[in-house]
């Protein structure tokens, strides 16, 4: 089942500092991203679903055309950091493996549902 908005802003990770840890910055920018192209996705299947747009008129396409792809999530790279606070690797790795899953589901199914 596909993560909400809320799941992704509210998520909070451990911050480490005498061991490596990712810069926390890029990875609240990739997540703040990734919680944008979840609201746009769900907003738009949602409606597309309700049949409250025709598929061949959302403005400016398809929310896949515009927003993050699932492949995004799993290239990320960032730098990691010691001796400064970071966030613990583990919990970032498993948590965005389970925002690119959701972000491939809520994708498949927009592209279904502009399929017709």
């Amino acid at each position: 089942m596909a993560l909400s908005p809320h799941d992704i802003e509210s998520q909070r990770f451990t911050p480490v500092r005498l061991r490596h840890g990712y810069e926390m910055s890029a990875v609240d920018e990739l997540l703040d991203e990734a919680c944008v192209a979840h609201t746009a996705l769900i907003q738009e299947n949602d409606d597309l679903e309700a049949r409250l747009v025709d598929p061949r008129e959302v403005p400016g396409g398809p929310a896949t055309m515009r927003v993050m792809r699932p492949e995004a999530v799993r290239e990320a790279r960032f730098e990691q950091v010691r001796w400064r606070e970071g966030y613990d690797i583990g919990e970032v790795d498993d948590f965005l493996a389970a925002v690119e899953a959701s972000l491939r589901e809520l994708h498949q199914r927009n592209d279904a549902l502009h399929r017709g």
